[in-house]
């Protein structure tokens, strides 16, 4: 444990340094220790040990996650959180950093469900709630966006010109079917085609 102390003190440093690759290498390297660790070795561990080598583990990857995060590779940074999470569901911070990679990822409903359960786990910090804001603002304002392109769309000149070109169908059919005594059979009805 004294080890992993020093290496996440100068990845630290490096992160301070914005050397965010330098950081991630240097916690990838020693990662595979606590993941890997042989049966043998992890069977001679007692209590207290296996539960510092789990938690070292998870410590790794959410520090790795953020390292992703720094760099935008945001489909990484969610690999490695949602990793963090499956081995330990209940830590908040885990939760926390998983909810910011899928708002970085562009995932925001993966993103507001995350961070709603690391409220429920830690309801009085305000660093989760800030994040449940931001990430809830970003849906509202997508659904504005979207619904402003929607209604742009309907009411624009290419609307338009298709409702000019069914009309022209419904009359062309309506006319034929007049002077041919032609019906348009079931399939191809107006109606029935949407």
């Amino acid at each position: 444990m004294e080890y992993l102390e020093r290496v996440r003190e100068v990845a630290r440093e490096l992160m301070e340094e914005h050397e965010y690759i330098n950081a991630r290498n240097l916690y990838c390297r020693i990662l595979p220790m606590f993941k890997n660790m042989p049966r043998v070795m992890r069977d001679a561990l007692n209590e207290t040990e296996s539960a510092q080598r789990l938690e070292a583990h998870q410590i790794l990857l959410m520090n790795i996650a953020l390292c992703h995060l720094k760099c935008n590779a945001t489909i990484e940074a969610v690999k490695f959180a949602k990793e963090a999470v499956e081995q330990r569901p209940e830590n908040s911070k885990a939760l926390y950093r998983l909810a910011t990679a899928y708002k970085a990822n562009g995932d925001y409903e993966p993103a507001r469900e995350t961070i709603i359960k690391a409220i429920k786990l830690s309801p009085s910090d305000p660093i989760l709630r800030k994040e449940y804001d931001s990430i809830t603002e970003i849906q509202s304002a997508k659904r504005r966006e979207w619904f402003s392109k929607m209604n742009g769309f309907l009411h624009s000149d290419k609307m338009r010109e298709v409702e000019k070109k069914d009309e022209e169908e419904r009359l062309l059919k309506e006319k034929l079917k007049r002077k041919q005594g032609f019906d348009w059979p079931e399939e191809e009805r107006d109606e029935d085609r949407w």
